[in-house]
């Protein structure tokens, strides 16, 4: 969900700055998956080993 609002976030940026604009296109959501369970995962890792500390 954070993705997607960055996303648009950025559009809307882009579409402040220029008139040609065209709305940005949904993340494949097997690529968001893949990215949040990565994210997932190194968290826990680094908090059960207390790897940033």
């Amino acid at each position: 969900m954070l993705l997607t609002m960055l996303i648009h976030g950025c559009a809307r940026i882009k579409a402040a700055r220029s008139e040609d604009f065209r709305p940005a296109q949904e993340p494949n959501l097997f690529v968001v998956a893949i990215v949040v369970a990565a994210l997932m995962t190194f968290f826990q890792w680094s908090i059960t080993t207390g790897a940033l500390r």
